[in-house]
């Protein structure tokens, strides 16, 4: 994948947050990188909670709830593999 075939995906998935989950995101931003391609998407939820997701050009991928300060936690998932150190 190249960067705009991530903006293209990004923007697909932000379309689909707002739309299909309009009652709990409050708003969405691309984060980092260059307006044509993003490194990632922000959605943010009522509960001022917010998901980041992160796409890769080889198909990796990370997703990081951050909700630290309603809950104390933070959540990730992703398909990279561990590092065995």
């Amino acid at each position: 994948m190249v960067g705009e075939q991530l903006y293209t995906i990004y923007s697909k998935l932000k379309e689909i947050a707002e739309k299909e989950f309009g009652d709990i995101i409050k708003s969405t931003n691309f984060i980092g990188g260059k307006a044509s391609a993003p490194n990632k998407l922000r959605l943010y939820f009522v509960d001022n909670s917010f998901l980041d997701v992160w796409l890769s050009e080889d198909g990796d991928y990370s997703y990081h709830w951050e909700h630290r300060a309603q809950r104390g936690l933070v959540h990730r998932q992703d398909n990279a593999p561990d590092h065995l150190e």
